[in-house]
């Protein structure tokens, strides 16, 4: 984690629950790209659509996939950060990638870094540990992958650190688009990372990351936690990435 930003659990999740979780997620699927507005479906759901991807994105609390946080997850989860999780705040982001044809060739510099501002309440809203686990395969690349730039939470961190008349100035005057410094403009390391259904990644919030374009036949998906602790959010971690995690 330390070096590269994430690691992987493999098999952490069983068959049968991802499974479960894949068919409660598509029969929502259809109801949402159908229009109708049924039982757990959540109003904020997200139809992405650009210039390189085509996804479909929505929170959710149901038993079916909730049941993805298992044991080994939770111990995994517990080993790493420092302080209390707070259980009560984990939704399950749903993240579906269909296949989709694109001439974009510039779809690499589009990485993003989760919940360092919240433009509705325009708040500094970090996590520690984001936590992704897939329901489908990915064996190959161009496939909707989860894709990551290894080592960036640490220039990334360090921009932070190191910037704060650009970083500090923007958050504390509450603007809706966070520019990124010159020097983490173009980040190196980028990997189109490989998985099976029941795999688990686990990445530093700091991490750029993004989806690879979908050329596949296939749509690939996946379940995303945001994991919180009981002192969420830390504004050390400006100064910090590791304020919140049991590694010196």
């Amino acid at each position: 984690m330390k070096e590269n930003g994430y690691f992987f659990a493999r098999q952490a999740v069983n068959t049968t629950t991802t499974e479960k979780a894949l068919k409660f997620i598509e029969k929502q699927k259809e109801s949402l790209i159908g229009g109708t507005n049924s039982g757990d479906i959540i109003e904020n759901s997200v139809q992405r659509i650009n210039s390189w991807t085509k996804g479909l994105i929505w929170e959710t609390k149901h038993n079916d996939v909730m049941a993805l946080w298992n044991e080994n997850i939770d111990r995994i989860v517990c080993s790493l950060i420092k302080y209390k999780v707070d259980n009560e705040l984990l939704n399950a982001s749903i993240a579906l990638r269909f296949p989709y044809k694109t001439e974009n060739k510039n779809w690499k510099e589009n990485w993003h870094v989760d919940g360092i501002l919240d433009s509705s309440e325009k708040r500094f809203n970090n996590f520690p540990l984001l936590v992704g686990v897939y329901l489908t395969d990915v064996h190959s690349e161009n496939c909707g992958n989860f894709s990551v730039y290894e080592k960036s939470h640490i220039k990334i961190g360090n921009s932070f650190k190191h910037s704060k008349s650009e970083w500090r100035r923007e958050l504390k005057e509450g603007v809706e688009v966070l520019t990124k410094p010159e020097e983490v403009n173009h980040l190196d390391g980028f990997k189109q990372l490989y998985a099976k259904a029941g795999d688990v990644v686990f990445c530093h919030y700091m991490l750029g990351h993004l989806p690879a374009v979908n050329l596949c036949c296939k749509e690939r998906a996946m379940v995303f936690f945001r994991v919180r602790h009981l002192k969420s959010p830390l504004l050390e971690a400006l100064d910090n990435i590791w304020v919140d995690w049991c590694i010196d």
